[in-house]
Order: C-alpha cells, then sequence, then structure tokens
C-alpha cells in the first residue's frame, strides 16, 4: 500500500511511445523519475544508426506519496498508475536498482512477461559491472541465460552472462 508520508517507487503507465515525455513532465514537476532505456540499433532508409529506447514499453517508474497519486494518475499522457488487485503497484528500491545495474552494463537486454515463463536456479553475478547482482537462469529462454525479476510487474528483464561469471544460490 502506497504510504502518506514515505515516497516508494511506482509503475507509471504512459501512452503508447510517449515514455519520454511522461518522464520530462514529472521530472518538471521535481518528482523522483527513472526511464530505464537502452541502446537499440535501428535501420533507416541509407543507413543503420544507434537510437535510445524505453527498455520497458510505456513504463516510467516515479516516486511518490499517497498525496501525489492524483497529480500522477492527471497529467498528460498517463494512462495509469499500475494496480493490481485494487492497489497500487509498489516497485522496490532495489529492483530500481537491478534495473539501473542491467542498463548501465552496457550488455544487449531483453524484456519478457514472466507470468507462464518457467524459472529456474537463483544466481549472482561474480564478476563485471553487475558483480553482486541477483536473479534466475532462465532454462528454457533463446533469449538470455540471466534475468532480474521485477516482481510487482510481473516481467523480468534478461541479458546473457557467461555460466563461469554466475553462482547459484541456495
Amino acid at each position: 500500500m502506497l504510504d502518506e508520508k514515505i515516497p516508494q517507487w511506482v509503475a507509471v503507465k504512459t501512452m503508447s511511445r510517449h515514455e519520454k515525455v511522461v518522464h520530462y513532465a514529472l521530472k518538471a514537476k521535481e518528482y523522483e523519475v527513472y526511464l530505464p532505456l537502452k541502446r537499440e540499433l535501428r535501420k533507416r532508409s541509407d543507413r543503420k544508426t544507434w537510437v535510445q529506447v524505453p527498455l520497458i514499453s510505456t513504463y516510467v517508474f516515479c516516486k511518490i506519496i499517497k498525496k501525489d497519486l492524483f497529480w500522477v494518475n492527471n497529467e498528460k499522457s498517463v494512462s495509469k498508475v499500475v494496480e493490481f488487485g485494487g492497489s497500487v503497484a509498489i516497485v522496490s528500491e532495489e529492483e530500481i536498482e537491478a534495473m539501473k545495474l542491467l542498463v548501465n552494463s552496457a550488455t544487449e537486454l531483453y524484456v519478457k512477461n514472466i507470468l507462464d515463463l518457467r524459472k529456474g536456479k537463483k544466481v549472482r553475478i561474480l564478476s563485471g559491472r553487475c558483480e553482486g547482482l541477483e536473479g534466475y537462469i532462465i532454462n528454457d529462454c533463446k533469449d538470455g541465460n540471466f534475468a532480474v525479476k521485477i516482481e510487482s510487474l510481473s516481467i523480468m528483464i534478461q541479458t546473457t552472462i557467461e555460466k563461469e561469471y554466475l553462482q547459484i544460490i541456495e
């Protein structure tokens, strides 16, 4: 449940392709906002170019208290603050930090819905820019073998990490 006094991270669903608009609008109102971006190679008619695109399409993360809920929900280009079972979906500080680590790791990232995705062993990364980050081995996934689970949104962010850099956590 969203707290009255302590700001908490929430997922804000935006209109399609309005993530940056919402990010800048909420930032202008002095909210703490996080829009995870990844680099993607796009093919133009005459060349290829790298662009920054949202890691999770139509989502921005905002740190708010309960009274801010009305103002965020009524922001232009916001569809709604994400709820599950009638309560605002709180995204933990650890989940936000895990996304930041992965986005800054310069590895290729994939986002998958995990409602039907089978999970494997829990692992920890032993070295590199994401050292210490914990996630899961995805046994039946062709896109990558390591994933960080964002519980509140039922998604996983996946990347490929060599097996020798992973340690199984019991």
